[in-house]
């Protein structure tokens, strides 16, 4: 694995501990792989690739998280 796969890797089971240490977490159930996915890559996007920005990458990928899982809950 490249260095850039080992960091996203790490980043995403960061997100993953953080989500499952707050409020978020009865909602996990509700979030798939591919949407996981799809949102740490919008994440990555706006956010430089820098290893100073690993946390606000984070922050960031946590709260479209979040936001998408409260949104399918109001549904």
């Amino acid at each position: 694995m490249s260095e850039e796969q080992i960091q996203d890797i790490k980043i995403q089971y960061w997100t993953v501990k953080e989500l499952y240490r707050g409020p978020y977490k009865i909602f996990l159930d509700k979030l798939n792989r591919e949407n996981f996915i799809f949102k740490y890559l919008q994440s990555k996007k706006y956010i430089k690739q820098d290893p100073e920005f690993k946390e606000d990458i984070v922050k960031y990928f946590i709260k479209i998280v979040q936001t998408d899982l409260s949104g399918d809950d109001k549904k």
